[in-house]
């Protein structure tokens, strides 16, 4: 028993300021991600065996599914390196994944919380920093979002940080409204709040503004019915379309993504127009990977898969340019194409074990597994090696911080 909790005083410290460089790492250094990453792995083995005494057991066995589908694919070509770099991915998915759910179950709220709070800072610091760059080329970066580019976020992809402020957005609000802190510390988390708000309508990540919405919706709804609060529920709405009608008149940035979003609505159907239309070529890319899918019902292979794209798309007579015939862009028909309707079921698995975990929480942890969910059918969020990381932090700290249960399941080793 002594040694036990010896061990805990010793693990989450660790993990907890692991995870915060490995998170930080994210917009200077590729090579702290992968330490941190080997650290978490370090700690989901020695912590492993007890992944099977919680509830939260099936999300680890979906999870170690993908990844025997990966060893596996691995295995019937011969090591090739593409198939061994989307192992190491799903391997990082996992111990970050299991770390995550293990370690944090043992932390106290104020750890946790304190935790999110300093990633929070530096979210807001990348934030200011890119908005600072926009406006000083202000009239350059307006005219290229009519143009389907994205304002530069520093050493990242514009929509993984759109999904990454979506996260934090919805999280700040669940904080405050249920005070998990209190004081001269809510209101500094509330300004964070509002300014990474402000700035995140400034960036305009289209898949992220869309997947905020429908996670503040979601949030929104759950918070009324949890509380049984009608009037909540309709203020709520009404300030939601407030927001995103001030937004828009106030960002020429926003206006210029929303329009050229319309442009985009408006080429579907209509041959090569889709070519540069970000949403346009997706569709294109999706009937692709079902094409592919269809053909090859236990998939083509990590190895194979981008040259059985190029393939499809030749066999389909694509109305693509070359320059344009994009990946799947979507995680689930990403592992449909590499591992078949196998890989399909696995990962549709994984997700309906984290809405399992829905009502044992709060309802912001709804909000946010909305904004994971949404996420992943415009962007295959689980091919990055950052992307991956802060998904899988994101999840089980925020879990852990929203649950309704405050001892919902160890763990650590008892």
């Amino acid at each position: 028993m002594l040694a036990n909790l010896s061990r805990n005083r010793i693990f989450i410290p660790f993990f907890l300021v692991s995870v915060f460089i490995g998170f930080s790492g994210l917009w200077y250094s590729e090579f702290l991600i992968s330490v941190t990453t080997v650290a978490a792995g370090l700690l989901a083995i020695i912590t492993f065996k007890s992944s099977f005494h919680t509830d939260y057991k099936t999300i680890i066995y979906s999870l170690l599914g993908l990844l025997l589908l990966a060893i596996v694919d691995l295995a019937i070509h011969s090591g090739g390196s593409v198939a061994l770099a989307k192992l190491l991915l799903v391997l990082g998915l996992v111990f970050i994944a299991v770390a995550g759910f293990n370690v944090f179950a043992k932390a106290t709220s104020k750890q946790l919380v304190s935790l999110f709070t300093a990633i929070s800072v530096v979210v807001l610091v990348v934030n200011i920093i890119a908005v600072v760059g926009y406006l000083n080329d202000k009239e350059f970066y307006d005219e290229m979002l009519l143009q389907s580019k994205s304002i530069p976020i520093p050493h990242m992809h514009h929509i993984h940080f759109g999904i990454i402020n979506a996260f934090v957005i919805i999280a700040i609000a669940g904080i405050i409204v249920l005070n998990k802190i209190k004081g001269v510390y809510k209101t500094s988390m509330a300004t964070v709040g509002v300014l990474i708000l402000i700035c995140f309508h400034i960036l305009s990540s289209r898949t992220g503004l869309i997947a905020f919405y429908s996670g503040s919706i979601v949030s929104l709804s759950v918070y009324a019915n949890q509380y049984k609060s009608l009037k909540t529920l309709s203020i709520g709405l009404i300030s939601i379309i407030v927001l995103g009608a001030g937004a828009f008149f106030l960002s020429t940035s926003l206006q210029n993504k929303v329009a050229n979003s319309l442009e985009d609505i408006r080429s579907w159907g209509k041959g090569d127009e889709v070519n540069h239309k970000s949403m346009g070529m997706r569709i294109e890319s999706y009937k692709n990977c079902i094409a592919i899918i269809a053909k090859n019902p236990f998939g083509v292979g990590a190895e194979m898969q981008d040259q059985k794209q190029q393939d499809m798309y030749e066999e389909r007579s694509t109305v693509l340019d070359v320059d344009n015939r994009v990946g799947p862009h979507n995680q689930i028909l990403e592992y449909g194409v590499k591992y078949g309707w196998l890989g399909i079921l696995l990962f549709i698995y994984f997700l309906t074990q984290l809405i399992v975990l829905l009502p044992k929480t709060h309802f912001a942890f709804w909000g946010i597994i909305t904004v994971f969910i949404v996420a992943l059918q415009f962007e295959s969020l689980l091919e990055r090696q950052a992307s991956i990381y802060f998904c899988m932090v994101f999840i089980p700290l925020l879990f852990y911080i929203f649950r309704t249960q405050k001892n919902y399941g160890s763990g650590m080793t008892k």
